[in-house]
């Protein structure tokens, strides 16, 4: 074992040893500091101390969502598919599967935190992937000027527009809806829609479903229901209503399926 891996395990099993004492927890975090986790072939630079999906891939070697990404993997493997993925994080569940698509795939991620954005940006280089767009913006029903409102729990991958968290930090952002950008990537079709923006994808997805062309429906939709107290539109009826179907559940997330 090298001394890297020495203190990993250390820091791991001080970790467990601290439940139900947040502040050593917090030291703990702060003491893995920046550091690079290798994940299903490719290296990925982990924050541990302040973002949940980086922190849960450096403490059990998976990141929260690993079984999603192992089956979309298995999927597209070899295939040149075109992915959109509105809100990307660091990355983790969208590039382990861009690391086995085929030469032609095209890849369009959206990430309005300009702190996640450079470090999804980073993890791109780390690995050379190619054929990826990150956008800034937000996406959601309208175009304008929003507000992105981070988690007051140190915790960067939990941000959302128009539904504020008390005493979490701001951020000005644009915003815009999916088709608009997705026009502007000049797509022709999107095998797999990725939403997962804090209880808000039915903002992302509903206007799409309405506007898009028949031939720009996504064939697959993959998003987060677990806070689906926060939609204002039955997203789950309205999928249904545009011929797709439940596929497999994921935890707290849901990947339906066009028919053909």
């Amino acid at each position: 074992m090298t001394e890297e891996n020495r203190q990993r395990q250390a820091l791991r099993t001080l970790w467990k040893k601290t439940r139900g004492q947040p502040q050593l927890r917090r030291l703990v975090k702060e003491a893995v500091g920046v550091t690079q986790v290798d994940y299903l072939g490719s290296k990925y630079e982990i924050h541990a101390v302040d973002n949940h999906t980086e922190f849960v891939l450096w403490l059990h070697d998976v990141p929260p969502e690993h079984e999603a990404t192992i089956w979309l993997r298995e999927a597209y493997a070899g295939k040149s598919a075109t992915i959109v993925d509105v809100g990307a994080n660091a990355g983790l569940f969208t590039l382990p599967i861009v690391a086995v698509l085929g030469a032609r795939s095209k890849v369009l991620m959206f990430e309005p935190n300009p702190r996640m954005r450079l470090r999804l940006a980073r993890n791109i280089t780390l690995n050379k992937f190619t054929g990826i767009s990150v956008d800034p913006s937000a996406i959601g029903d309208r175009e304008g000027a929003a507000v992105l409102n981070l988690s007051p729990a140190n915790n960067l991958g939990a941000g959302r527009v128009d539904v504020a968290y008390k005493g979490g930090e701001q951020i000005d952002v644009a915003i815009c809806p999916l088709l608009d950008r997705v026009r502007a990537a000049k797509l022709k079709e999107i095998d797999l829609l990725k939403v997962d923006i804090e209880g808000l994808e039915d903002r992302a997805i509903m206007p799409f479903l309405r506007d898009a062309p028949t031939a720009l429906l996504p064939k697959r939709v993959y998003f987060e229901d677990a806070h689906s107290e926060h939609w204002q539109e039955n997203l789950t009826e309205a999928l249904v209503e545009k011929g797709y179907g439940l596929l497999r559940r994921f935890g707290e997330n849901a990947l339906y399926e066009r028919a053909a």
